[in-house]
């Protein structure tokens, strides 16, 4: 999340949709905090339904012309 909030340059307009797809971890928590200094990400909260349904999820959310998927590094 780093990266892509780097990558974007503060006057551009973007939404960065974060799905939080039930995570045991920290990483709900993680993003969050992206969320809150940086009104460009959302945090969409879900009970664990797979990969599939958190890439669904976020297609239906999203509210911009083009989207890209991210998917996270471990």
């Amino acid at each position: 999340m780093a990266s892509v909030e780097a990558a974007l340059l503060p006057a551009f307009t973007a939404e960065v949709l974060c799905i939080d797809d039930g995570s045991t971890d920290s990483s709900g928590q993680i993003a969050q905090s992206f969320a809150t200094r940086d009104s460009r990400f959302r945090v969409i909260t879900q009970v664990n339904g797979g990969y599939g349904k958190a890439i669904n999820t976020g297609m239906r959310a999203a509210r911009g012309r083009f989207v890209t998927i991210v998917d996270p590094t471990t």
